[in-house]
């Protein structure tokens, strides 16, 4: 599901492309062990705060895409309400990042089995990334990330 998300950027992820700057993370750094899986607290992430801060200031992206609501809430310092309402509605929510507000946070849902069923499916999750890459070419005059 992310590798088709990421086309509407008009991004190929399973391809290396010359000069492309995508960063992705899922903001914790490596709190699982095994197979582990869930479990994932605020708490948690805030250990991580400086060191995500240090990556996003070294590799200058153009926008940061948070997966689900509680990552959005921490890159961008804010507590939503409606998360899941928005997202039905396929519209990302949008602030700017509060080390750099050159930089844009979105928060989507999870594009996993959890994210697509909260937001009610396939199609609300891709107008939302639809909306995003559309901001992102009139932003920056082009599609894929760079």
């Amino acid at each position: 599901m992310l590798k088709e998300l990421f086309e509407f950027f008009g991004c190929n992820i399973s391809q290396k492309a010359s000069g492309l700057r995508l960063f992705f993370s899922n903001y914790s750094l490596g709190y699982r062990a095994k197979s582990e899986t869930g479990g994932m607290t605020k708490g948690l992430m805030l250990r991580d705060r400086e060191l995500f801060e240090d990556l996003v200031e070294a590799i200058k992206p153009k926008i940061i895409i948070c997966l689900g609501k509680l990552t959005y809430e921490v890159v961008s310092g804010v507590k939503t309400d409606g998360f899941v309402s928005q997202l039905r509605n396929g519209v990302p929510f949008k602030i700017p990042y509060p080390m750099n507000n050159n930089i844009t946070v979105y928060g989507v849902a999870h594009c996993g089995a959890r994210g697509l069923s909260n937001v009610g499916g396939k199609e609300p999750m891709r107008k939302a990334w639809q909306n995003m890459a559309k901001e992102f070419g009139e932003r920056y005059g082009g599609t894929c990330i760079k």
